[in-house]
């Protein structure tokens, strides 16, 4: 009787791996086990990433390659914080909350528009304005705080949530770094990368464990900001989650051990 609890067990097991293989993973290669931690990630440079195949076509032009200097260039947008420093007249500078309507507001000079602009094109900007009042004024203009860009990671990694955007770019692998790496009970091969939209969002699958544990960046795309990576977890943690909650730690523990015994055959 102990035989054939033990072995009704496993059957449903088979079953709930057969329908979980059937509607999420195409193929074996889909469902390969993530890479172990212990593996550090492959430096590479994002400016070797290419988007995946196909993608020019996509609406938008989602897929076509950004020019190093468009991807390193911040623009500011609103809630970000700029500092502004005019040369022999600190009195005029500061630190700058961007207002909703993406505008700071300098005393001597009132409202200035500095929503999409880079730092550069600020600083010129108060150069200009500023020459009003000042004899050949020196503007520099930093980012204090990024607020206004986000993408979100979420799922399997160590600190899920929104991370802010340093540039108008960032790589799949990025944004997972600082989500602080995948946890062992992710489906590295099977990242989901989404693109929000109201009538037509696009949801891209990318292969982390070849992005970050061999340096095949081909699916490490650059993000928007907006964009969502879903991490989820591999078919083996699922089995183990449904396991715990339905049968309890003794039999789970029973099953899982059958499980491997098959599994090695």
């Amino acid at each position: 009787m102990k035989t054939l609890k033990r072995a009704s067990v496993l059957v449903v097991l088979l079953v709930i791996m057969a329908m979980s293989l059937g509607m999420g993973c195409s193929s074996s290669r889909s469902s390969r086990a993530a890479a172990p931690l212990e593996e550090k990630p492959v430096v590479a440079s994002a400016e070797e990433a290419e988007p995946l195949a196909g993608l020019e076509a996509l609406p938008g032009g989602l897929g076509k390659k950004e020019s190093k200097d468009h991807r390193i260039a911040y623009t500011v947008g609103p809630d970000d914080v700029i500092a502004v420093e005019v040369r022999q007249h600190p009195e005029i500078g500061g630190e700058f909350l961007v207002s909703p309507e993406g505008t700071i507001f300098i005393s001597l000079i009132g409202s200035v528009e500095v929503e999409d602009a880079t730092t550069e094109e600020i600083a010129r900007r108060l150069e200009s304005r500023l020459a009003e009042f000042i004899r050949d004024p020196e503007v520099a203009v930093s980012v204090v705080a990024y607020n206004s860009k986000k993408v979100y990671v979420l799922g399997q990694v160590g600190n899920p949530g929104e991370h802010p955007m340093r540039g108008n770019m960032l790589t799949v692998r990025d944004a997972v770094l600082l989500a602080k790496l995948p946890l062992d009970t992710a489906n590295l091969p099977r990242v989901a990368v989404i693109t929000p939209d109201e009538y037509a969002p696009q949801v891209r699958v990318v292969n982390l464990n070849d992005i970050l544990y061999k340096g095949i960046l081909r699916d490490n795309i650059h993000l928007k900001p907006g964009d969502v990576v879903v991490v989820h977890r591999h078919l083996l943690a699922k089995l183990g989650k449904f396991l715990e909650q339905v049968l309890g730690p003794t039999a789970r523990l029973r099953a899982a051990e059958d499980l491997v015994d098959v599994l090695d055959r």
